[in-house]
């Protein structure tokens, strides 16, 4: 019996903008994403909704940001 050795190339893509979430390292290639994958409990308005999403690290890091502003924004305006 004779065996082969079959290499399987996967790619993953940013769910955001398209581009690549994989790198190659020493001849490896390797995920690098941000995820979000919110679990939604029973007591929830979205219980049964679910969302995931690869996110490449610029796409990560304007999520991020935007995030923060936001909280930013939600103490600034707190009464």
């Amino acid at each position: 019996m004779d065996k082969k050795t079959i290499e399987v190339v996967v790619e993953r893509c940013c769910d955001v903008c398209g581009s690549s979430v994989m790198v190659e390292l020493n001849d490896l290639k390797l995920e690098e994403a941000g995820k979000l994958t919110p679990n939604w409990g029973g007591g929830s308005k979205m219980d049964g909704i679910t969302h995931h999403l690869d996110m490449c690290e610029s796409c990560f890091q304007v999520a991020l940001s935007a995030l923060k502003e936001h909280c930013r924004s939600i103490v600034m305006f707190d009464d």
